[in-house]
């Protein structure tokens, strides 16, 4: 299963591409994780089954900002 962190690269890359939108790495990750914090999952296998990887993304991008 690919990794959160790989689909925010590539988000980041085709904004920049494709919206002109240039965000340094500090400026993406709280970006980042201020939609981790506000997401919630409503079906149940998103939280059961994902909520918990959710969780440990919103960590490293914690203590990736500082």
């Amino acid at each position: 299963m690919p990794e959160y962190q790989d689909f925010a690269e590539r988000l980041i890359a085709e904004w920049k591409s494709c919206l002109n939108l240039d965000y340094s790495q500090k400026q993406w990750d709280v970006l980042n994780l201020e939609m981790l914090l506000s997401h919630e999952y409503f079906a149940t296998y998103g939280r059961t089954a994902l909520q918990k990887k959710k969780a440990v993304n919103i960590e490293k991008l914690r203590l990736r900002i500082g």
